[in-house]
This record gives structure tokens, C-alpha cells and sequence, in this order.
């Protein structure tokens, strides 16, 4: 799975230091860090971006009567290619809110033989994030911030941003380090998002497909 263009965000950077308090330019870097940090948590614990995006999903070596790509609801289906040869969409018959693409004849192929690998290009997300979980972003990101320090003088350049259980960012500081991770080991949920989790299992792939 491939990202190729992000269309929303959960929150603009302007709006990001409006609600921390935060010194734009000076702090660009920090935020967006942050921001950046909590995506990638989210987006990890639903197996699915919620964001308005454009994937591009390959399957290899499909079995059954359909291909399921991971993000929906879709908006649209930019291109569809078969070991490199284009595939009409009026190929498929395509479940929008739950991304799934079954194929309308009996087969699984175009010419008699199943396919190694099938690519699809497409939309999907929502054009306009879910309201209750952006309210939860913003107070994720507030304690995100809170958790560093307040002051924009407190902390240095950006010395990593990665993936640690679920997620991490940490700065460079003056004499020490200011991080940020964690994943309860015992559940799989993020210690950022424990107090938030019943809403976002609402939108987490493998618990309600297709539902939201």
C-alpha cells in the first residue's frame, strides 16, 4: 500500500499553534512533528487512514471472487491494472463502503488464469473527518504538547520520529531529552489513545468493516 496524495489533515499547522499556544515558524518543526506523530498512531492502531486520500493497493496472487483494498469509504477509482495491463472498472462491481472490488464475471481473471498481481489506484476517506474523532485529535495533541513542556524554548531540533509499539516523537533538548511513545504491551492500545479507544474501535478495520 502506497500513499500518494493526502487531500485533509486532521488539523492545519496555523490551527495546530492557535490551540497550543505555539510560536509559528519557531515551532513549525514541533508541531508538525507531533501532528505527524499522532497520525501515524492513529492510522496504525485502525489499519485504515481515515484521511481524504489517494492509495494505490497491490495485491499480489488474489484468490476468490473479489480484492479488497485497504482504506474506504472510496470516492473513486483512478486506475486499475492486471501484470501491468489495464482493467476496465466495469470489471468489478465495487463495494464503496466497505473497498471491496468483486469481480462481475466467474472467473478471476481477464484471460483465463489467475492473475499474479492486481493494482489499484483510488480515493477513499472521508472528505470531511469524523467531528467527535477530530475533537479527540486536538485533545490528544494538547496533551501531547503538555506531556514536552510548554515552553517553545524547551526544546531543540526534531531528533527522531518513528514507529516504537505504535508511535514516538522525541527532541533534542538542552541537557535532555523530551520523548514521547508507549503502547500498553497487554492490550495493543496506545497510552495516548486508552482513554479515547471505544470511539476509534468504532473505525478500526478489523472490528467494524464498512460500518463507518
Amino acid at each position: 500500500m502506497a500513499l500518494i496524495t493526502a487531500f485533509n489533515e486532521w488539523i492545519e499547522l496555523s490551527a495546530a499553534h492557535t490551540l497550543l499556544g505555539t510560536t509559528p515558524v519557531t515551532d513549525d518543526a514541533r508541531v508538525q512533528a507531533m501532528i505527524d506523530s499522532l497520525d501515524a498512531m492513529i492510522t496504525a492502531y485502525l489499519g485504515r487512514n481515515l484521511k481524504h486520500c489517494e492509495h494505490k493497493d497491490i495485491i499480489f496472487r488474489p484468490e476468490g471472487s473479489f480484492v479488497k483494498v485497504r482504506n474506504w469509504p472510496i470516492i473513486s477509482t483512478t486506475s486499475i491494472t492486471s501484470e501491468g495491463d489495464s482493467v476496465s472498472e466495469t470489471e468489478f462491481d465495487i463495494d464503496t463502503d466497505i473497498g471491496m472490488y468483486y469481480y462481475n464475471s466467474q472467473g478471476l481473471s481477464f484471460n483465463g488464469s489467475q492473475p499474479k498481481d492486481i493494482t489499484i489506484q483510488y480515493v477513499a476517506g472521508y472528505q470531511n473527518l469524523p467531528p467527535e474523532l477530530l475533537t479527540i485529535f486536538n485533545t490528544m495533541l494538547q496533551e501531547l504538547h503538555d506531556a514536552g513542556g510548554t515552553s517553545s524554548t524547551a526544546t531543540g531540533e526534531i531528533k527522531k520520529v518513528s514507529l516504537v509499539g505504535v508511535a514516538a516523537v522525541e527532541f533534542a533538548t538542552t541537557g535532555s531529552a523530551v520523548s514521547y511513545s508507549g503502547v500498553d504491551r497487554q492490550s495493543g492500545v496506545p497510552e495516548a489513545m486508552k482513554p479515547y479507544v471505544g470511539t476509534f474501535d468504532r473505525y478500526r478495520s478489523d472490528i467494524t468493516m464498512g460500518i463507518v
